[in-house]
């Protein structure tokens, strides 16, 4: 559902990318029920060679920091951890 968006904004602001990994759930249901999705991108961010990881919402933001120790932006507030 937000591959499309996420790329049109990735585009708009000309940040480059390799891959765009993205939780796929067959219903939102499906999605709420794993819960979580901090964690995941967390997890996600330690597979990759990223220098930063940009998230929307604050509280993932420091959530997948905690996960993961590397740099993150929070779009919400544009902190920064670090």
């Amino acid at each position: 559902k937000w591959e499309t968006i996420t790329k049109e904004w990735l585009n708009k602001y000309n940040i480059q990318y390799t891959n765009l990994v993205m939780q796929d759930f067959p219903t939102a249901q499906a999605r709420r029920i794993v819960g979580d999705y901090g964690k995941w991108k967390g997890t996600e961010y330690l597979k990759t060679n990223s220098w930063i990881f940009i998230e929307s919402s604050e509280i993932q933001a420091a959530r997948i920091f905690e996960i993961s120790k590397r740099p993150v932006l929070s779009i919400e507030t544009g902190k920064l951890y670090k």
